[in-house]
């Protein structure tokens, strides 16, 4: 792509004088808005009537000069909005509604590619061609060559300066954004307060976008197979893996070492450097006041009476950039025996405070089946206690660890909607382990929330939001199998 000769060239038109070829139609029902997408050039044309025309369905009750309710498309004739586009793609329409114009007034369109203005255009309403009120849909950002360049896109509009709501068809936000995916595969993870994503790039790049999109590269690895977010929305927890002395055909030789970033700093800090792999649906993660990080760790090859994993534990210091104490499973007291064979982990546990942690413990070639079960490690004391069949009976109805997945896709087109917010919530009297909190969708639209405990009572539930799409929530209940697929499609404003 060539953005500086096409902004060249642009200026060098407006200067001259010259026409664009646009085209005048009649103005149709304002369409909704949805948000995310790429820019290139900037040709400007829209849909007019001589005089007003009352909109079908929402219009802002105002008197003023008025733009809002923009979409990005690849069709300017069709209502199909997306905010994510494929990479590659040459060219992509932003559709928007007017109202109370006049002859006189300026317009101006800022574009922002990753943050930084990319593309400014001004000009002078032109009333005799456009008219008071209408929908724009002849304005697009192109690349015919070689498409136009991977990232985050941002429009803003003003009307005589003053910065127009476009970004929602209620004339709520100040702007329109959208992406272009990257040609490598990538997955995200936000952050709780939503201002922060971390994204991983072919598995090993590690890079941060705020609220408006804006990137910085943070880590470059070689593998990175986990990554969790703090409390405090600042720092992230995350694994690089290293294959180099892995054995052909297995797991063994493979090493990890444990990493944590400031993503505000832009610094990393090595916390451990692993002698084997970490383990489990997803690998270290932290204590209830974040003062621990627990994981599976060993290579889970399992040979005769030999299995390779157990817990690991580690215990930050309270500026969290290194870690003070190494913890592993061997050094609590109170563990069962198994006379022929090792101890290990059946599931990945759960905190129950933030030194207390219980897990299941199950025994290779042991004949006493009876010494394994449920153990609550105190990692304070370094002691392991079996739960007591008395007070803790087995609990009917439990399914297990599983999974809750899906995807989110446009309603009208199918397509896949990258960027959503999903928000669990799991209602659960017996779980050990609920799902809670927020993920993102990636560039398929996946979501997935790992390492959940079901019970056949639980009732779960999904908030799903997409900027320019109307939320949705969905509610499931009475579960058969520790698994929950949750397909879900958005619809825009009516």
């Amino acid at each position: 792509m060539k953005p500086i000769f096409i902004l060249l060239g642009l200026v060098a038109c407006i200067i001259s004088g010259c026409s664009f070829n646009v085209e005048v139609v009649t103005p149709a029902p304002p369409q909704p808005i949805p948000a995310t997408a790429p820019a290139t050039v900037d040709v400007p044309v829209a849909t007019v009537s001589p005089t007003p025309v009352p909109s079908v369905g929402f219009t802002p009750a105002t008197t003023d000069p008025l733009f809002y309710g923009a979409s990005a498309t690849l069709d300017k004739n069709i209502a199909s909005a997306q905010s994510s586009f494929p990479p590659g793609t040459k060219e992509i329409f932003v559709i928007w509604n007017y109202q109370n114009m006049r002859d006189g007034l300026t317009v101006k369109r800022e574009w922002y590619l990753d943050g930084q203005v990319w593309l400014t255009r001004e000009e002078p309403w032109d009333f005799a061609k456009y008219g008071a009120s209408g929908i724009i849909r002849d304005v697009s950002v192109h690349d015919f060559e070689t498409g136009l360049e991977s990232g985050a896109y941002q429009l803003r509009i003003y009307i005589n300066n003053a910065l127009q709501p476009i970004g929602s068809v209620l004339a709520t936000l100040n702007f329109l954004n959208f992406v272009i995916q990257p040609n490598e595969a990538f997955s995200a993870h936000l952050s709780p307060d939503f201002q922060w994503t971390a994204e991983i790039y072919g598995e090993k790049r590690i890079v941060i976008r705020d609220v408006n999109g804006t990137p910085k590269d943070l880590y470059n690895g070689r593998e990175i197979p986990y990554l969790t977010w703090f409390a405090n929305s600042r720092n992230i927890l995350f694994v690089d893996r290293d294959r180099s002395t892995q054995q052909p055909g297995t797991t063994i030789g493979v090493r990890d070492d444990l990493w944590i970033a400031d993503i505000q700093a832009g610094e990393s800090h090595l916390l451990y450097k692993g002698e084997t792999a970490f383990g489990g649906h997803a690998g270290p993660f932290l204590s209830t006041y974040e003062r621990y990080i627990v994981s599976l760790a060993g290579s889970g090859y399992g040979d005769a009476c030999a299995v390779d994993s157990g817990l690991i534990f580690l215990e930050l210091a309270n500026d969290h950039q290194s870690v003070v104490k190494v913890i592993k499973q061997e050094q609590f007291t109170g563990l069962p025996a198994s006379s022929d064979g090792v101890v290990y982990p059946l599931d990945d546990g759960a905190w129950e405070a933030d030194n207390l942690f219980r897990v299941t413990l199950d025994g290779t070639c042991s004949t006493d089946r009876n010494q394994l079960g449920s153990y609550l490690f105190n990692i304070s004391a370094l002691t392991a206690t079996k739960s007591s069949s008395s007070s803790i009976p087995p609990i009917a109805g439990d399914l297990g660890w599983g999974r809750i997945h899906g995807k989110i896709t446009d309603g009208v087109t199918g397509a896949p909607i990258a960027g959503a917010t999903v928000t669990c919530s799991h209602n659960s009297y017996t779980s050990p382990a609920t799902c809670s909190g927020n993920t993102t969708t990636n560039t398929d639209g996946m979501f997935i929330f790992d390492n959940i405990f079901f019970h056949d009572t639980d009732t779960i539930k999904l908030l799903v939001k997409a900027p320019g799409y109307q939320p949705k929530e969905i509610t499931q209940a009475f579960f058969t199998l520790p698994d929950m697929e949750a397909n879900i499609y958005l619809s825009y404003p009516p």
